[in-house]
């Protein structure tokens, strides 16, 4: 009989752990998700015909420029518009069916290529605009964020203007304003892989919310998967620039850092989380067996 409690602790310490362990994915869900979305902006120009050329983006910011990958499969650059400083990437992305293509998934199918365009505030750039520090600015100000839109507006100009950008036009300029204002209410982030901007139908919005609502086919960056759908273009790109990445065999957690354009570290944070997370599991599963031992024990 005592075999029997024990036995039955144990399977119920296994389930406890199993437990929490599930809760605490749950409550990760979101634990890849770019922190730092909250201070930048990123869409992809996938509109049907919209075309353009990064060459000519190494002659207009020759003087800008942070770093370049792939052989132009991203680019990083300096923009300043006014009293704003930013940091801006420009990427191509793969798409199929109307949607990011996305490896192992969507192998063999056709590819099409558009411009992401991502950007970013630096330096003390929120501190002007929301007269509070980025330490204690932990959301952006309105204000904030309608120049953060704005300027993005007029750097697509620019690349228009420029020959960056072709076909492009002023009506999908205001028509990107518009809805950007409209998805950034109540302070939701509009830049990561899930919550970046894509045309769809004559407006833009959020992938993840195409996704959930079934309106395309897509994968979305959850807990321990985060390593298996990111971009490897988007990874090199972004391991520059805040936050830092950390990529590991089996994560990929992206780190907030929202301190100086200097600060470009890679962290092993991530696999500390998961660690953690793992440990309180299994204390949690130990110390609830245990009880039920010393309640069965009793109960003899």
């Amino acid at each position: 009989m005592r075999y029997f409690k024990l036995g039955y602790v144990m399977v119920l310490a296994i389930v406890f752990i199993v437990t929490v362990l599930n809760l605490i994915s749950v409550a990760s869900v979101y634990g890849c998700i770019d922190p730092r979305g909250i201070y930048a902006f990123e869409v992809v120009l996938n509109k049907p015909g919209v075309r353009y050329n990064l060459s000519r983006v190494k002659e207009i910011f020759s003087d800008a420029i942070i770093t370049i990958y792939n052989d132009m499969d991203a680019i990083l650059f300096k923009y300043r518009h006014l009293d704003a400083l930013y940091i801006v990437m420009l990427y191509q992305e793969k798409f199929y069916g109307g949607a990011p293509y996305i490896e192992r998934f969507n192998e063999g199918k056709p590819i099409e290529y558009y411009l992401g365009v991502r950007v970013e505030f630096l330096n003390n750039s929120i501190e002007i605009l929301c007269n509070e520090s980025i330490d204690e600015a932990n959301k952006l100000c309105s204000k904030a964020k309608a120049t953060l839109v704005n300027d993005l507006g007029t750097l697509l100009k620019i690349l228009i203007e420029k020959d960056v950008l072709v076909d492009l036009g002023d009506g999908d300029i205001k028509t990107l304003v518009n809805d950007s204002i409209k998805w950034w209410r109540d302070y939701r982030i509009v830049a990561g892989w899930n919550s970046r901007l894509i045309y769809y139908h004559g407006g833009w919005l959020p992938y993840d919310e195409l996704v959930n609502k079934g309106l395309i086919s897509g994968m979305l960056v959850r807990f321990s998967g985060c390593g298996k759908v990111f971009p490897k273009d988007v990874i090199d790109a972004l391991t520059v620039l805040k936050p830092a990445i950390s990529i590991e065999t089996t994560y990929i957690t992206i780190i907030a850092s929202p301190k100086q354009e200097t600060s470009y570290t890679l962290s092993p944070t991530n696999i500390y989380t998961n660690n953690i997370s793992v440990l309180i599991a299994i204390i949690i599963g130990i110390v609830t067996a245990l009880a039920t031992y010393m309640l069965l024990y009793k109960a003899k």
